[in-house]
Parts: C-alpha cells; sequence; structure tokens
C-alpha cells in the first residue's frame, strides 16, 4: 500500500512559498482535500470509531470453512505463513488502519484455524515513526517467524524496512525489530517486501532472504538483502533492477537457489537467480510478456471502472517452486477480458519459460485477479480474487485452483461463502494489493480481504489437503474433528466434524470425569464436511458453568474435543 502523505507535501511547499513572499498564511481546514489525504485519514472519515467484531460461527461451502480471523475491523492485506514443523500453528500478517505507533498486526491461530488470536508486532522503536504498512511473514526451517513491515513517519520524512522474530509462534517477539534499510530525506521510500528463508538442506539452511522496491520520483529500485544470522542482522542491500520497476517475490528451491521476480514497464516480468545464497545473481531472464490488468487510469490501473472510481489492480508475479521447477502466476489482460490469471513455468532453472497458462476455467469476461501461488506434496495451489458469479461483474468472491500435474491444467473451485461489492470499502480505489496462500500437509488456508460486512475484514478459507481434485467438492481422506467454536460459549456453539464415506454418527456429551451426560446427535450422515450447532436450551439439559466433553462416533471410529460452557 503506497504510503506517501501528499497532503503534507503540498502544505509543506506552500509554506516555504508563503515565506518566502511574504504572502499570509490562511489554513481551510474544511476544504476537500480527499484526493490527496493518507489512507489512515479517509478510512476513519468513512468508517468512524474502532468496532469490534462478535464473534462469528464459521460457514461452509462444499467443506470449506470460512472464518473471519480479526477482532477489530480496518484489516487488510493478509498474507500467511503455516509452521512447517507443526502444520496446526498458522500466522497471518495485516495492515491494519486503526493501530498506530511502534506496532503492526498479527494474527495466529494454534489450531489449525480454528480459533484465532489477534496481537501485534513490535517495529522500529524509532521516534515518530508511528505508520506501518505492507506485511510479509514466513516460518523458517526451526519454526521461527519472520516478518517483514514497512514503518514510517507520518509527519515526517523517515521511513524503513524492518524484520522482527517470534521463537513461539507469534505468542511473543522481539521488543525491536531489526532494520534492513532506512530513509530519512523523505526523497527515497521503500514499498512492498517479500520474505523468504532457506528452508533447504543446503549450506545455506535457515537464511532470510527480503526483496522490495524503492521508491522515488524519479525511478524505482529492486533491492535485495540476506541474514545469515537468523534475521539478528542483515547485510548492505544489492540492486537487482532500477527504472520502471515494481513489486517483487522471492523464493528458494530444494537445492538452495534463490530466485526473484519483478514486473517491468508494467508489461513484463523478469527473473534473476542465485545459486550462492545471495551473493551474487545472474542476468535478468525475460518470464513472460503481457498487458497489464485492467484499464490505465491517473498512473494506475482499475477493475470495475466508474469513472474516477474502480478496484486498483497491479500484475505483480507469485513464485512457488515445485520439484525444482519455477512457475510464476499474475494477471493480465487476455484480449476483451481486462483481467485473467495465468501461469509460466521453466525447467531449466530460470533460464526459458513456458507459454502461459490461462488458470481461470471460466467462460465469461469476468475480472479474476491478485493471484497468490504456492507448492505442497507434489500440486500447485493457487487463490485469486473472481468476480464470474456475477453477470455485471461487479460482486467478488474468492477462488482456488489446484493443479495435480506440475501446472498443464487447473482445476478450480469457490472458496468464500459469501461475495462481496468491493464499492463498498473502496478508499481511493484501494481494497488491498494482495492475498494470502499457504498449504501444508494437512491444511489448504487462503486469506484476503474481505467486505461481506462493509468494513475491512480478514477472512480465512480452510480446507482439508485434497489429494486429487477441487473439481467438484473437496474429497476427504480422513475422520476429523475440529475445535468447537466458539470456545468458551452461551447459549450455542458449533461442532465441526468431516467424514470420507457416509455412515451413521452419534455425537455425545460427557462431563470431565467420563460421565455420559447425554446424546445430543445421531443419525446416518453422507460423506463430507459437516456442522452441528449445539445449542444448550433445546437439549433442556441443566448444565452448570464448566469444561465439558464431546464425543463423536463415526463408525467404530471416535474422536472428542473438550469444550466450556459458561451459564
Amino acid at each position: 500500500m503506497r504510503k506517501k502523505n501528499l497532503l503534507l507535501q503540498g502544505l509543506s511547499i506552500f509554506l516555504v512559498v508563503a515565506i518566502l513572499t511574504g504572502t499570509a498564511i490562511t489554513f481551510n481546514y474544511n476544504q476537500d482535500n480527499s484526493t490527496q489525504k493518507p489512507k489512515s485519514v479517509l478510512f476513519l472519515e468513512k468508517f468512524g470509531e474502532l468496532k469490534e467484531r462478535n464473534s462469528e460461527n464459521p460457514s461452509f461451502i462444499d467443506g470449506i470453512k470460512n472464518i473471519r480471523i480479526n477482532q477489530f475491523d480496518g484489516v487488510s492485506e493478509p498474507l500467511v505463513a503455516i509452521n512447517p514443523i507443526d502444520p496446526s500453528k498458522i500466522i497471518v500478517a495485516a495492515n491494519d488502519f486503526r493501530i498506530s505507533g511502534n506496532q503492526a498486526r498479527v494474527i495466529f491461530s494454534h489450531d489449525n484455524g480454528n480459533n484465532w488470536v489477534s496481537s501485534t508486532v513490535p517495529l522500529s522503536g524509532l521516534a515518530g515513526y508511528t505508520e506501518a504498512t505492507d506485511p510479509a511473514v514466513t516460518f523458517d526451517a526451526n519454526g521461527n517467524i519472520l516478518y517483514a513491515m514497512i514503518h514510517y513517519q507520518t509527519f515526517g520524512n523517515g521511513d524503513g524496512l524492518f524484520v522482527n522474530k517470534s521463537a513461539d509462534n507469534g505468542a511473543t517477539w522481539k521488543t525491536r525489530a531489526t532494520e534492513v534499510k532506512k530513509n530519512s530525506d523523505g526523497l527515497v521510500f521503500e514499498d512492498r517486501p517479500a520474505i523468504s528463508t532457506d528452508n533447504s538442506n543446503s549450506a545455506y539452511r535457515n537464511n532470510v532472504y527480503v526483496t522490495w522496491t524503492s521508491l522515488s520520483d524519479e525511478s524505482s529500485r529492486i533491492l535485495f538483502s540476506r541474514s545469515i544470522n537468523g534475521g539478528e542482522s542483515f547485510e548492505s542491500f544489492i540492486e537487482l533492477a532500477n527504472g520502471k520497476v515494481h513489486t517483487t517475490d522471492v523464493k528458494v528451491d530444494d537445492n538452495g537457489n534463490i530466485y526473484v521476480a519483478y514486473l517491468v514497464n508494467n508489461n513484463l516480468i523478469q527473473i534473476r537467480k542465485s545459486i550462492d545464497g545471495g551473493n551474487t545473481f545472474s542476468a535478468p531472464i525475460q518470464a513472460v510478456s503481457f498487458e497489464h490488468s485492467g484499464s490505465a487510469y491517473n498512473n494506475t490501473y482499475l477493475l470495475k471502472q466508474n469513472g474516477n472510481t474502480g478496484v486498483k489492480v497491479r500484475s505483480f508475479p507469485s513464485i512457488a517452486i515445485l520439484n525444482n521447477n519455477v512457475y510464476i502466476g499474475y494477471s493480465a489482460k487476455n484480449g476483451s477480458d481486462l483481467s485473467d490469471i495465468f501461469v509460466t513455468k521453466s525447467v531449466d532453472g530460470g533460464l526459458t519459460f513456458s507459454t502461459p497458462l490461462r488458470v481461470n476455467n471460466d467462460n465469461t469476461l469476468t475480472d479474476q485477479f491478485m493471484p497468490r501461488l504456492t507448492a505442497q506434496d507434489g500440486k500447485l495451489f493457487m487463490t485469486w480474487l473472481d468476480s464470474r458469479d456475477d453477470v455485471n461483474n461487479q460482486t467478488i468472491s474468492t477462488y482456488l485452483g489446484v493443479s495435480p500435474d506440475g501446472g498443464i491444467s487447473f482445476d478450480n473451485c469457490k472458496i468464500s461463502t459469501q461475495s462481496f461489492n468491493p464499492a463498498s470499502i473502496l478508499l481511493k480505489n484501494y481494497i488491498g494489493d494482495y492475498i494470502g496462500l499457504a498449504v501444508s500437509s494437512e491444511n489448504i488456508v487462503s486469506v484476503w480481504t474481505d467486505g461481506r460486512n462493509n468494513l475491512f475484514d480478514v477472512y480465512a478459507g480452510i480446507l482439508p489437503m485434497n489429494p486429487t481434485s477441487v473439481k467438484d467438492e473437496v474429497i476427504l481422506t480422513d475422520f476429523v474433528v475440529s475445535q468447537n467454536f466458539p470456545n468458551p460459549f452461551n447459549p450455542s456453539t458449533t461442532i465441526s466434524y468431516s467424514i470420507p464415506k457416509e455412515n451413521t454418527v452419534t455425537i455425545k456429551l460427557f462431563d470431565v470425569q467420563g460421565k455420559e451426560i447425554a446424546t445430543i446427535f445421531s443419525g446416518f450422515v453422507n460423506a463430507g464436511s459437516h456442522r452441528f450447532n449445539f445449542e444448550v436450551k433445546q437439549t433442556k439439559l441443566n448444565l452448570s458453568s464448566g469444561t465439558y466433553i464431546v464425543k463423536v462416533r463415526y463408525g467404530e471410529l471416535m474422536k472428542s474435543v473438550k469444550l466450556s460452557y459458561i451459564k
């Protein structure tokens, strides 16, 4: 999210001119400067004071769970990562319009995404640095979290890129983030970092790599820095590209090779490779050329344009590594279609790339944009925002594509349970610049900015890993019982479970001593994911406040969860 405060720039120029010419200085605070105000000011004007969100039950579509993960409104641009050692631990980094000072937003789950905790990450600790933007997050091979964020002065010329670290899945952080690059002249500012770690068994294992865009009025640069001590310090940056360049991604393959891709001239993606842990990089290779998504307008690109409003879009690259092949996902125009999703592949270490494949399989001229690409267990996964379900091309849903054949084909399925109209939350044509996707051996987790409540919220779409296809429905291979939500609860809570084949399911309630209290459900259930709403009053049970055990029996199998009731 571009942070330059045009309002302050204009005010500074006005003051200088007034002083030099002796002109009387008059402030008209009621003047409409909406085109120059920073987004944090526009957000407060549009949405008002802080709104704490009440807990809501998850919703489901074809076995895919949607859950709002933010505690307060005003959250956008989420990215997600899953702990490679313990996949039940999930971390989400996000922009937050509601917080300021030496902190950035982080949301984490320690139970496979059933329950989420909102917290903050300490940043630079520098005086006057009050705003944060453009989060990026990853786990290293030891399960440590690395969190990158731009921290800057609202009233001043300072800004910089900083990285913090957590060794306990986001519960605590270093008291002060590590500096990667800092500015103080107001002429250059840092933008959109990407972060990755070497999780291979190479000599560079657990190195931390950060790439980002360094912007100025004259030109931009793609910069790279590394840490060889787990994020405790970062080496001096090196320049990978300059000119009309923007928005980068970085990934590491199984041999420790680093790949950095970035957007050039708004119509092509270049990639550079390092085989020595970031000491040196190969010459840039053109991976793909295209026509940028959207319609050009006022130095940006818009979808769903109506006059001077629309949804801002960028055709940025997203890299995935599968079997040491390099894949780049992006959005682009496709004839009369303003935005489709594409992927291109290199099987020779980034020297050459294939003809791009269209990933979205709809037969419409609606918009598909903001792709995020990753790989796991021999498959490619891509998520994006999609308007195919609206003939008027206005509302947005989130879709997932899965390729089990190395990018030859992609099945598509919708993973958001409700669409939204982005016009309800637009701020200077902004709803966020990207969405997030992470996949483990257990779950697929996508996170996105969602306006279904006419507020800036972040929703997660969570589904079990699918060994074959998502074309029709999620194919389950195990009996799974999730932690009830909400927990503690009163008056009701939802018990979610999934079964691979149809069978009889029985749900019983026990006290902590193991004494059976009641059978609260029994019936023949079809294969798939299901929810049972346990409402105490409807069961006519006289329960006291305390801990209880729910046992779900599926055929001859049984699993249990503990729940807490507050009377």
